[in-house]
């Protein structure tokens, strides 16, 4: 998005819906595990996955940040969208490359492209 990287590492932020799920998150470290790349992933506070509430937290010893936004319609993958959290994910970690786990007619797709415009 903005640039070829100064430090040598590719700044990316991983926007997904389910992230909030630990398996889920494996994804996540592997990816974080790779000297080169400094992994940002957006996750809801709450989100609903197969009729179970899925709460958003921050594992131990992580390699990545775990940045936690407000969703409405949460479960409802394709028009959930984010009343917070989205915006000031892509301002903090200014990503070269924003990675949406989401559909691409979804709300949250739309949103991040909204986002990453300005």
């Amino acid at each position: 998005m903005t640039g070829t990287p100064t430090d040598g590492r590719i700044r990316v932020l991983a926007v997904d819906h389910t992230a909030g799920i630990a398996t889920v998150r494996r994804k996540f470290a592997a990816l974080a595990a790779y000297p080169e790349i400094d992994l940002t992933v957006l996750a809801p506070s709450r989100w609903i996955e197969n009729y179970h509430e899925v709460r958003a937290h921050p594992g131990e010893g992580d390699a990545y940040r775990l940045a936690i936004g407000d969703v409405g319609w949460p479960g409802y993958e394709n028009r959930a969208f984010f009343r917070a959290g989205l915006g000031s994910a892509i301002r903090t970690s200014r990503p070269h490359v924003i990675h949406l786990w989401e559909e691409p007619f979804s709300v949250i797709s739309l949103q991040a492209m909204w986002h990453a415009s300005l």
